[in-house]
């Protein structure tokens, strides 16, 4: 039987959330070895929330934040870096996922129905919901039974 995952790429939405692991887990399970796997994580420009919200204090610069990120995914995933390829990218989650996806031709994104929770998910609201409702190729939502 021929894998349908074969020769297609797969955007894999990453927050560091346990179930964002569960989502690259399913995704590799899903992929052969022609399959290109694309782990993008999106840093939120703080200031923007923060200050809306009052905090100003101790608000860390986004390029670091973004190559904080960068790093964190290579030591978590540099094992498989023949298989996966990494990007961070800034802005707002759901429309980053979505234009980073149309960028690399994906033919689908993986990603879980929740990630992160608490402010992070009021202030953003449902990341999975704008990827879904906007994406140019399938959205599979991995969603945990109750």
């Amino acid at each position: 039987m021929s894998n349908y995952f074969a020769n297609k790429k797969i955007v894999l939405p990453y927050d560091f959330s346990d179930e964002a692991n569960e989502s690259v887990d399913e995704a590799l399970k899903m992929a052969d070895d022609s399959t290109e796997l694309h782990i993008v994580n999106v840093v939120v420009p703080i200031r923007d929330y923060a200050l809306e919200a009052g905090m100003t204090i101790g608000l860390e610069d986004d390029k670091v934040r973004m190559d904080t990120s960068a790093g964190k995914m290579a030591d978590k995933f540099g094992d498989r870096s023949d298989k996966i390829k990494f990007a961070t990218r800034l802005g707002d989650p759901g429309h980053e996922i979505n234009d980073y996806a149309s960028e690399v031709g994906a033919d689908l994104i993986v990603m879980p129905s929740h990630g992160r929770s608490g402010v992070t998910r009021l202030l953003l609201g449902s990341v999975a919901e704008r990827v879904m409702r906007h994406a140019e190729c399938p959205v599979l939502i991995l969603r945990k039974p109750r």
